[in-house]
């Protein structure tokens, strides 16, 4: 072959390899393109317990989710935070379904008192051991999926067991203090420990274990306390002439949270003295009182406790707002007395 003809048949077959290979290029794209979609359709398929929560006979699941959240750990961890809150609120949804609250006030207002006072300053038991299983980002929907689980039957247990200690620490509680105020302190102490049994008591419930009985030693602990606190009694006075009225109110104030007030010349576990200093103030035919009050403890003529408060009234009579005064001046007293005594301040 010439080189002419050489020439030109390399010039055809390199246009025929040229044709050959763009239809070539074209197919590879398309199938790398295909493979690109399947790939981000597979990861961006949900799992099934994102939209299906799975269900265990012990095992309580909750499923979260965090979107608009343009950090990817942020995201992640508030779907962990909202997986967790899930799981709380199917057991919430349970105790409300179950749960009855039935309160008694035989023992006296002030031992129900001082009970619901010390049950409120109880925090909640948290949830633990809750565990995040599976987790999944949606780089499509920019939305991060949590997985959590948590073991009631484990954790009932353990609330189980934390409510069988308090049951022996309070039925081996004792009140060995020599002097009412002292006796008061432990009393406090242990009434604490039953409002803890008392909300241990609830997270129990709240898992679905029902009600642990209350045992008979920690009930007759319960009462021999009760019956110690209504017996202590106060006797009120004032050194300044003018305040018996006052004196009366307190009284009364008194005797309505429970507290056993008796009278000025009878024996006392309990000396109360006040005072109550007034200032007067009329503007624009409206008259104010302004009342500085104080009072003091005291066992066997030592002081125990001191309390203090001010308040204000306002009536267009003058006497209505002196009136006013004195009977805020003696619940904000008696108020502040109970405290003392629920918060072992004596």
């Amino acid at each position: 072959m010439d080189r002419r003809k050489f020439k030109n048949f390399k010039s055809a077959a390199g246009m025929v390899s040229k044709r050959l290979a763009l239809p070539l290029c074209i197919l590879l794209s398309l199938s790398a393109c295909q493979s690109t979609k399947q790939a981000v359709a597979k990861e961006e398929s949900l799992p099934t317990w994102a939209t299906q929560q799975p269900s265990s006979d012990y095992l309580v699941y909750g499923v979260g989710s965090a979107s608009h959240i343009v950090d990817r750990t942020e995201a992640k961890l508030a779907a962990q935070e909202a997986a967790r809150l899930a799981i709380a609120k199917q057991l919430n949804v349970e105790i409300e379904g179950t749960t009855q609250v039935a309160q008694s006030q035989a023992n006296g207002d002030f031992s129900y008192r001082v009970d619901e006072i010390l049950y409120s300053r109880v925090p909640s038991i948290q949830l633990q051991g809750i565990n995040i299983e599976q987790e999944f980002y949606s780089s499509e929907q920019k939305t991060a999926y949590a997985l959590a689980s948590f073991n009631k039957i484990e954790s009932r247990m353990h609330a189980e067991l934390d409510i069988r200690q308090l049951d022996e620490e309070i039925s081996n509680a004792t009140i060995s203090a020599l002097t009412n105020s002292e006796k008061l302190k432990e009393a406090m102490a242990i009434k604490r420990l039953i409002a803890k049994r008392r909300k241990a008591n609830e997270y129990h419930r709240q898992l679905g274990g029902g009600s642990i009985a209350i045992p008979t030693s920690v009930s007759n602990k319960n009462k021999m306390l009760n019956d110690f606190i209504q017996s202590l009694t106060f006797s009120i006075s004032s050194k300044f002439w003018g305040q018996k009225s006052i004196r009366n109110q307190l009284a009364e104030s008194l005797t309505k949270q429970g507290l056993t007030v008796v009278g000025e010349k009878q024996s006392a576990d309990f000396q109360i003295d006040f005072r109550v200093d007034f200032e007067d103030v009329k503007k624009n035919s409206t008259y104010y009182v302004f009342a500085n009050s104080s009072l003091t403890l005291m066992e066997n003529d030592k002081e125990k406790a001191h309390v203090s408060a001010q308040i204000k009234a306002a009536s267009s009579f003058e006497n209505m707002a002196k009136s006013n005064a004195e009977e805020k001046s003696a619940k904000m007293l008696s108020k502040k007395l109970t405290m003392l005594i629920i918060d072992s301040k004596i």
